[in-house]
């Protein structure tokens, strides 16, 4: 089996394929075909995967542009003479400044509208003023007050009210009353195909919900849909009386930006703590591709975790890169974390628990379906002086990490993830829509 390439190996390579031109300081390699970050000195950060970069030799995609515009690049006059002819004389264009390539963007006038961006290539094409461009398009396929209707009531028949409605284009926002749950917002061509109130959607739960929730009638007892614990009624999918836990199980397209804001799953959160609950946090998607890292997760947030040792019980050991690796393949929920050192608590010759660090950065995982009793606080003795460890306030608040003493030193606002059907990933890709978390906790040992 070949040996795996390392890290610097990457980054030796890369200084050979491109003449030390660009930085690797952000760039971890993991394998091949995972893409890593690459500094460019001219525009900055961007993905590649290594293959690519080092075998190809490929390199900043901006750089590439850049070098293409420059090959077929037109004079400006030769520019503004084809867009004069193609709009006859429509618009003017004393704001075209800097001209470079007719692949970017400049602001336009229109004589109605005013100025407006667009690609000057798009423009000489005969793309012209977007806003001129609704108003045509409006007028000549508008549909009648009565054939929207007759669609939506295709679509919904008598479900919804529509106080006040008259009729613009597809894209107008309307108010749309629910009997069930009051008012809503929605553009109408998505009503007329069919889209209708979330929180209806919501009362019937998709099948990963059910399973979820059977799962844990296994062990808990537990109730459904509550609305009488957050404000303005808003849901909780399951909560657990007796522990006051409560579960959000979140799909991913209607807790995408498309129905909800960015804040909506901090907001359910904040609430929760403010009155002594604990919420855990679930996207769809890792109950179906991770079933049983989610489970193990929901069985330690109950209390109901299977396999509990005793730290006596257990040796520390250094625990070797490829080993480390494996075990969080098997036992870590999200993204790869590199790390320089790493110890390890075995029970009779098995990886049970590990502690990692790198750059004074700590991550801490057991084994799935596992706990050690005071096995964080054996695997910290490793380390001294200040350390810093981060939580993902989805699924923690950080009670273990403070009661040995770690302090909360910032609280990060949610991140997003883009997502497209069962897709959810960092990557930005067109067309996707945003899904937000809750942010994280970060706290430190010392202060």
């Amino acid at each position: 089996m070949p040996k795996k390439q390392t890290t610097q190996e990457f980054k030796d390579k890369g200084n050979i394929a491109h003449n030390n031109f660009y930085n690797y300081d952000k760039s971890i390699y993991v394998k091949a075909k995972q893409e890593l970050i690459i500094t460019c000195p001219i525009h900055g950060d961007f993905k590649q995967q290594p293959y690519v970069h080092t075998g190809q030799k490929c390199g900043c995609p901006e750089c590439g542009l850049e070098r293409t515009s420059q090959k077929r690049s037109f004079s400006l006059d030769d520019t503004l003479i084809e867009c004069i002819k193609v709009h006859k004389g429509f618009y003017t264009y004393n704001n075209v400044l800097d001209y470079t390539t007719r692949s970017r963007k400049y602001n336009i006038t229109c004589p109605i509208h005013g100025d407006f961006p667009q690609v000057i290539g798009e423009h000489m094409s005969g793309k012209g003023c977007p806003k001129c461009g609704d108003i045509r398009g409006g007028i000549k396929g508008r549909l009648s007050q009565e054939e929207v209707m007759r669609r939506i009531h295709k679509s919904h028949g008598k479900r919804y009210s529509y106080p006040n409605f008259k009729y613009i284009n597809d894209k107008q926002v309307i108010d749309i009353v629910c009997e069930k749950h009051g008012v809503f917002l929605q553009p109408v061509g998505n009503h007329m195909k069919g889209h209708g109130c979330k929180d209806c959607a919501r009362v019937n739960p998709s099948k990963g919900e059910i399973e979820m929730r059977e799962f844990l009638q296994r062990h808990v007892e537990l109730n459904h849909s509550n609305r009488n614990i957050l404000d303005k009624k808003a849901e909780l999918d399951i909560f657990i009386p007796k522990l006051k836990t409560a579960i959000e199980f979140n799909g991913i397209y209607f807790h995408s930006d498309k129905f909800q804001q960015s804040d909506y799953h901090l907001n359910k959160t904040t609430q929760c703590i403010e009155k002594g609950i604990k919420l855990v946090h679930i996207f769809d998607d890792e109950w179906i591709k991770n079933k049983n890292k989610v489970k193990s997760l929901l069985l330690e947030a109950i209390g109901k975790t299977e396999n509990k040792l005793s730290v006596d019980d257990c040796e520390i050991k250094i625990v070797d890169q490829k080993e480390y690796r494996d075990f969080l393949e098997i036992n870590y929920i999200d993204d790869f974390v590199e790390a320089e050192n790493i110890f390890g608590l075995y029970h009779e010759n098995e990886l049970v628990s590990l502690i990692s660090e790198k750059n004074k950065k700590l991550l801490f995982i057991n084994k799935l379906n596992t706990i050690v009793d005071k096995g964080f606080e054996k695997l910290l003795e490793n380390f001294k002086g200040e350390y810093v460890t981060t939580v993902d306030l989805r699924w923690s608040y950080g009670e273990r990490e403070k009661a040995l003493g770690f302090k909360v030193i910032e609280q990060t606002p949610p991140t997003y993830f883009f997502t497209k059907g069962q897709v959810r990933t960092k990557k930005e890709i067109k067309g996707y829509n945003k899904i937000y978390d809750c942010g994280t906790l970060k706290l430190s040992n010392l202060l």
